[in-house]
């Protein structure tokens, strides 16, 4: 693992753009298509899922890492045997896992699946957020649909072609934040009109776009640090952060396939598909 304690300079092109690159805590090497970060419920372990091959194949040689949360692998392969898995979250001693068309609990204390999901119309499962009652929002990217685990049961929960491809997301008070990918999608994944941010009131699902978030890029991660949110685009490897105010900043201009960020504390995560590494970075 190398750590490093000196931020790279950004040059300052126009307002509103950042001057310093977030400074890295640790970075760890040796994944292998890395596409989620999230830690548990006490903040102790991080876990990274890996795609590991064709992001809707199902291949079976898909996993999720075990780290420290100070970036020591403490398990490459804790649970194996996967397909292509994305987006996670945690609640109540559950890792949830979305791979390609399931939804998956699995035990943290154990590492087994004890439950899994297939939707009928599931097409390409892709991130998770949990609310503080345990509701489990999940994103269908390629059905422009949002479903809902109770604990129970995963069902549907929202469809509507104005998600324009939904990929992040991110429970925020009320609301339900969605980083959509932008459309119609090409065989190379990017996009005529790029994507959103995108708030969806949880009581009446109204959907509106956030200020500041409209036409940012091919969304991939949402989060919220303090009284800020920050997206980025994994096409372009764009990190923005949109204020209270709807003020936009171009962070950093990270590099393209960064894809599902997290954020714990004040520590942000970045999982480098394409590099096979995973930072921890404080952002400026």
């Amino acid at each position: 693992m190398k750590k490093t304690l000196t931020a790279l300079t950004l040059a300052l092109v126009t307002s509103g753009v950042a001057q310093a690159d977030p400074l890295v805590i640790w970075q760890q090497s040796g994944f292998d298509q890395p596409e989620s970060v999230v830690s548990d419920d006490e903040g102790g372990f991080l876990y990274v899922s890996n795609i590991h091959g064709q992001p809707a194949e199902k291949d079976g040689v898909g996993y999720i890492s075990k780290l420290s949360i100070d970036g020591e692998l403490i398990e490459k392969h804790w649970v194996d045997k996967l397909n292509a898995p994305k987006g996670m979250g945690v609640h109540g001693g559950h890792l949830f896992v979305t791979d390609v068309d399931r939804f998956l609990v699995i035990d943290l204390a154990s590492g087994d699946i004890v439950e899994q999901f297939s939707p009928p119309r599931a097409q390409f499962l892709n991130d998770v957020t949990v609310n503080d009652n345990g509701d489990v929002y999940v994103s269908d990217m390629m059905g422009n649909t949002i479903y809902r685990y109770d604990g129970q049961a995963l069902t549907l929960w929202l469809e509507d072609k104005r998600l324009m491809h939904p990929n992040g997301l991110l429970v925020d008070g009320d609301a339900l934040l969605v980083a959509s990918w932008g459309a119609p999608i090409a065989a190379d994944f990017s996009t005529e009109v790029a994507g959103s941010l995108i708030r969806i009131d949880l009581q009446d699902k109204t959907l509106v776009q956030v200020a500041g978030g409209e036409m940012l890029g091919n969304l991939d991660g949402v989060v919220r640090i303090g009284d800020q949110l920050l997206v980025n685009d994994w096409m372009n490897g764009h990190l923005f952060r949109l204020s209270a105010n709807g003020e936009q900043t171009l962070v950093a201009e990270l590099d393209p396939g960064v894809a599902d960020i997290g954020a714990a504390g004040e520590v942000l995560y970045l999982p480098y598909m394409f590099g096979g590494e995973v930072r921890a970075v404080q952002v400026p």
